[in-house]
């Protein structure tokens, strides 16, 4: 059932209008700084780092380096289409279908993740199309561009954005399938995004190229240390070599993708109702419920809908939904992050071009203002959604709807709780 489970995840890939968007946003994104590096509208000129000058906008190294920033902003849309692989199939309640036919884990697994990790390349080739097409425009200054080489555009995805693919897909592949909750994953893209950038600010600071080199995920630090010293003609003749360093890295990572993938794959089980990432409860045998039933004692109320009522309604609800998002091991997670970043910047703090200045109250503000900010608008984008959306996810809407409350609490003790969130 492998090729089968396969074929069915490219061709429902391929029936949704986001992949088709997805692939014009990078077509776009890449066809436009092609004409900025390419001269195309004057007096503006693009140049990424370790470009400009006489390096050619359509040379191997600054079609290596746009092509690897695009699909580095991208990890986002893995996390959509290689994430969405398994969970959507719990989302419209078609996994018991799944379960209860004679599949391996391995056929519904790698097939599921293989044919979204396919269209997610599809997609990711959307930058190749667009710097290719780009430097064909007639309006572009000829002296930036060079001669049309197709392996200046094959060998970035063979050497890093195919290996990145897999290597991040897979993380949030696992995050998804155990957790059976996509905001795990938009989370998960987000954190791993801000740390990542911490974590490079830390790995640029060692001495030592091959460790920075082989620690960086992504391969672009290992990439740096082969081509930091490459003169203006090597940047436009030569393509990126298969360098002992690169390799390391790229088989390192990939290694560990496949140890997650493992994890994943004996950790996962044919079963509706369990989460493989929370943790385990005892549950009760029938027996007990029907004890603890029995002993219920019903007390006569009498229904009380005044004002008063109605607000200490509202303040009990915001209450609920104030809890519910800082129990959340989501919001813990995005909060410890902006702390992680906030001791990182904050070690920066009193210096200004490595000249030593006094920590000022102006100097300390503009790194909370500026770098926590980040993480509060995740919150905000985060948990916004997840308010709104969360009684239907749990599938309690209808019940929710018919209680005897006032219309207009639910909305409110939403927006209150995400305001004292953010307090």
């Amino acid at each position: 059932m492998f090729k089968e489970i396969f074929l069915f995840e490219i061709s429902y890939r391929l029936k949704r209008p986001a992949t088709y968007i997805y692939f014009i946003v990078f077509f776009a994104l890449a066809f436009l700084f092609i004409l900025l590096a390419g001269g195309a509208f004057n007096g503006v000129d693009l140049a990424l780092p370790g470009g400009g000058g006489k390096v050619l906008a359509n040379s191997p190294f600054m079609i290596n380096s746009l092509i690897s920033g695009l699909c580095f902003i991208g990890t986002i849309i893995i996390a959509a289409i290689v994430g969405d692989a398994v969970y959507k199939d719990f989302e419209y309640g078609t996994h018991a279908l799944f379960f209860t036919k004679p599949i391996s884990k391995f056929d519904y697994l790698g097939g599921r993740f293989l044919g979204a990790a396919v269209i997610a390349l599809l997609v990711f080739t959307g930058a190749a199309f667009g710097i290719m097409v780009g430097s064909f425009m007639p309006w572009l200054d000829a002296s930036k561009i060079g001669a049309f080489h197709l392996m200046y555009y094959v060998q970035p995805y063979l050497i890093f954005v195919i290996p990145n693919l897999l290597f991040i897909g897979i993380i949030f592949f696992a995050a998804a399938t155990l957790s059976r909750n996509m905001l795990s994953v938009y989370v998960g893209s987000i954190l791993f995004l801000v740390l990542y950038g911490v974590s490079k600010s830390l790995l640029a600071n060692i001495n030592n190229d091959f460790i920075a080199g082989l620690l960086d995920p992504f391969g672009g630090m290992a990439m740096r240390s082969i081509t930091k010293y490459w003169t203006v003609s090597e940047k436009n003749s030569l393509i990126a070599p298969f360098s002992s360093l690169l390799m390391l890295n790229r088989v390192l990572w990939l290694c560990i993708g496949a140890i997650i993938f493992g994890f994943t794959y004996f950790k996962f089980r044919f079963d509706q109702f369990s989460s493989e990432l929370r943790s385990t409860k005892k549950r009760l045998k029938i027996t007990e419920v029907k004890e603890r039933i029995g002993k219920i004692i019903l007390v006569p109320v009498s229904q009380n809908f005044s004002a008063k009522a109605q607000f200490l309604q509202l303040l009990q609800q915001i209450k609920l939904e104030f809890l519910s998002i800082i129990k959340s091991i989501y919001f813990i997670a995005i909060v410890f992050a902006g702390m992680v970043f906030l001791f990182v910047s904050g070690a920066q703090v009193g210096k200004i071009y490595d000249t030593n200045t006094f920590p000022v109250t102006g100097m300390v503000l503009e790194i909370l203002a500026g770098s926590f900010y980040l993480f509060v608008l995740i919150i905000i984008i985060f948990y916004s959604g997840e308010l709104v959306w969360k009684e239907r996810e749990l599938k309690i809407s209808q019940i929710y709807d018919a209680l005897p409350i006032n219309d207009r609490s639910p909305f409110i003790s939403k927006l209150f709780a995400l305001i004292l969130v953010q307090v």
